[in-house]
């Protein structure tokens, strides 16, 4: 079970993004692996890539 937790007030940005992170979180298996038991650069890297995707929609 993931739970995110995040202040009552929150600005559209960081709202926005803590949408995508719990999208790619239990978008599938492999990701959901990822972010358990992965690498931090490894993570890194692909937060990276889904974030510049999104940035250049």
């Amino acid at each position: 079970m993931v739970v995110l937790l995040a202040p009552y007030d929150l600005d559209e940005l960081t709202e926005s993004t803590l949408g995508m992170i719990s999208s790619l979180i239990i978008m599938n298996d492999d990701n959901t692996a990822l972010f358990e038991h992965g690498k931090t650069s490894k993570l890194r890297s692909f937060l990276t890539e889904k974030f510049l995707e999104a940035i250049r929609k």
